[in-house]
């Protein structure tokens, strides 16, 4: 709800929040996870939706104009394939258009062709995607367990604890070796002031325990 993800009337504030972030620390790789591409999103003062030609085309190039970004200094740019939801019903009774997970499928071949579709850049930057939907939704549907791990809460949006660390054990590797080679090249920035909490305090009013 706040900057830089409330961008006004000027949907490119988010990009240059990124660039000017993307200049300070100089980072190995960089993850993008998010859920807004499910939503409905108006756009040119038109309400559109995944699914629609326009919006489709829209949200492809988005995402060309996030990865120029993201990988402007050399880094790996790891898109993170959107997971199924189950948020509830909505008024009318049905579930909310952004849990569809026809949304979710389009969202993420959108990644995919994306980055197949990106080739290297000349300082070495690329574009891969981490099937996250695929880590944490067993038999293609969404799951609150994946075994025995509990891995979402129950508003069927967030992760728990104990999926973040699921999570975490198969994505850290790959973000390892993604940023060798950068790393190496080219020393990372510095991060201002402490890092933020691993656990951000507002994770306790979620019903994930």
């Amino acid at each position: 709800p706040h900057a830089p993800c409330d961008v006004g009337n000027n949907p490119d504030s988010l990009l240059t929040t990124w660039r000017r972030w993307v200049d300070a620390y100089n980072p190995d790789v960089v993850v993008y996870v998010a859920r807004g591409e499910t939503f409905d999103q108006e756009v040119g003062g038109q309400w559109q939706n995944l699914g629609q030609s326009s919006f489709d085309g829209y949200l492809a190039n988005r995402f060309r104009q996030a990865v120029a970004v993201l990988g402007s200094k050399g880094a790996a740019v790891v898109l993170a394939a959107t997971p199924y939801y189950d948020s509830g019903s909505a008024p009318t009774g049905g579930p909310w258009p952004e849990d569809d997970p026809t949304r979710v499928q389009i969202d993420n071949a959108t990644m995919r062709t994306v980055a197949t579709s990106t080739p290297a850049a000349a300082n070495g930057s690329r574009v891969y995607v981490f099937d996250l939907n695929a880590a944490v939704s067993p038999q293609g549907r969404y799951s609150p367990t994946v075994g025995p791990v509990n891995v979402r809460c129950a508003d069927g949006v967030h992760f728990t604890q104990s999926g973040g660390i699921f999570v975490g054990l198969k994505l850290a590797p790959e973000l390892a070796a993604l940023g060798l080679a950068h790393a190496s090249a080219t020393p990372g920035g510095a991060w201002p002031g402490p890092l933020p909490p691993s656990t951000p305090t507002w994770f306790s009013n979620l019903p994930c325990q």
